[in-house]
C-alpha cells in the first residue's frame, strides 16, 4: 500500500466517524465509489446516521434523481436487516464494513415487506436507483471514500 493510500484511509474513516457521532451537521455529501474498472464513480447521497432518518430512509418517494441516493450509518458493526415498506422506487442496495468495503449488494423491489439483511456485521448501507451498480461497474469488494 502507497504511503498516500494509508492517509486516505484514515482520512475517510475520520469523516465516517463524523458522520455518524453528529446527526444535525451533515445531511448530505459526495461519496467516491472505486469501481471494478479502476474508475471513480460518484453518487450525491442523502445521509440517514440516526434512528429517525434510518426508520424513514427514502420511503414516500417516487422519485430519485440519477447518481444520487442515501447513506445509512451505524455507530457500531451488525448484521443490519432493510426492508422497501412504503418504499415506490426499486433500488439497489450494498452494505459495507468499517473500513468502507462493499461486502453485499441486492436488488430491492417496492413496497416489499421482506427483510433484505447483510450476510456478515455492516456499518454502512447504501441505497441508489435500480440498475445503477451494475451501469457503473460497482461490485462486491469495492470500496467508497468521501470526496474531498
Amino acid at each position: 500500500m502507497k504511503p498516500y493510500q494509508s492517509l486516505e484511509r484514515a482520512l475517510t474513516l475520520s469523516l465516517i466517524l463524523i458522520l455518524a457521532a453528529s446527526p444535525l451537521i451533515l445531511s448530505a455529501a459526495t461519496i467516491v465509489f472505486n469501481n471494478s474498472l479502476s474508475k471513480e464513480v460518484m453518487l450525491e447521497v442523502e445521509i440517514a446516521n440516526n434512528y429517525s432518518k434510518r426508520k424513514i430512509g427514502l420511503m414516500h418517494r417516487d422519485y430519485l434523481p440519477k447518481n444520487s441516493g442515501m447513506l445509512f450509518i451505524w455507530e457500531e458493526d451488525a448484521i443490519r436487516c432493510m426492508w422497501m415498506k412504503n418504499t415506490y422506487i426499486p433500488l439497489d442496495l450494498v452494505f459495507l464494513d468499517q473500513q468502507s468495503t462493499i461486502l453485499s449488494k441486492h436488488n430491492l423491489v417496492p413496497n416489499s415487506e421482506e427483510s433484505i439483511c447483510s450476510n456478515q456485521p455492516a456499518r454502512f448501507a447504501i441505497e441508489v436507483n435500480a440498475g445503477w451498480l451494475k451501469q457503473n461497474g460497482i461490485d462486491i469488494g469495492n470500496k467508497i471514500t468521501f470526496k474531498k
